[in-house]
Parts: structure tokens; C-alpha cells; sequence
């Protein structure tokens, strides 16, 4: 009986472990850049917007000429900002996600990721839309 016991506790353990080492692996083998040609292209607006919003100001304005176009077409009804690490904005159109936010993976990284909040709330809310590298 102990030593099933102890085997389970092997078998569960070594799975656990090998389980750790593939997600590891995978997060630092992923490439930099993912998601459709688009979705990039919103990440690298967003970008461009937290880097002319640098001094910490938000947009409510869905005309205001720091937004690219590919965001005010999603007729924005606000933002937030925080300098050199994250940019969120919040869609007005109807079929928009609720938010979109890019955030810095870390302090000191070039890797920036952005994500959607949809509006059907399934699925643990953020969802990673794509992944760009740049610099801030």
C-alpha cells in the first residue's frame, strides 16, 4: 500500500515537473511578433499613441490628432495612460471589446503585448490579441 502510494506520488510529481518545463519552454520560445497582419499594426498604434501621450494625458476625444486612424476608427470614448509602460483604450463601436490595453511585459523589456476584453465576458475576460517588440 506504501509503496503504491509512493509511486502515485512519483508519477504526479514527474508530470507536474514535465508539465512546468513545457510551459516554460513554450513562453520563451514563442517569436516576439504574433497575431494577424492587423492586429500588429493596432498594437504598433497603440504604441504610438502611449509614446505621444508620454507626459501622462488621456484621449477623450475620438478626433484628437494623437490617435492613428486605425484606433479612431473604433470611435473611442476614452483612455488611460501610464508613461513608458501601458496605453487603454475604450471602444465605442458596437462590435468593439470592451477594452484593448498594451502593456510593457516588464520594465526593462521591448516586448509589449496587447489585449481585449470581450464583451461576452467567456474566458477569463483578457485575451492576448498580439505581440510586438519595440522600442519605447
Amino acid at each position: 500500500m506504501k509503496r503504491r502510494r509512493a509511486i502515485i506520488l512519483i508519477v504526479v510529481l514527474s508530470v507536474a515537473v514535465l508539465g512546468a518545463a513545457i510551459l516554460v519552454v513554450w513562453r520563451y520560445t514563442r517569436p516576439h511578433s504574433h497575431g494577424t497582419e492587423y492586429e500588429r499594426q493596432f498594437a504598433m498604434a497603440c504604441l504610438q499613441t502611449l509614446r505621444a501621450c508620454s507626459d501622462g494625458t488621456e484621449i477623450d476625444d475620438p478626433d484628437d490628432p494623437r490617435l492613428p486612424q486605425i484606433l479612431k476608427d473604433l470611435k473611442p470614448t476614452g483612455s488611460m495612460v501610464i508613461p513608458e509602460y501601458s496605453f487603454v483604450l475604450f471602444p465605442g463601436a458596437p462590435n468593439a471589446p470592451l477594452e484593448y490595453h498594451l502593456n510593457r511585459e516588464s520594465e526593462k523589456s521591448n516586448e509589449w503585448t496587447l489585449y481585449a476584453v470581450k464583451r461576452d465576458n467567456r474566458g477569463g475576460g483578457h485575451v492576448e490579441v498580439a505581440r510586438i517588440t519595440s522600442e519605447y
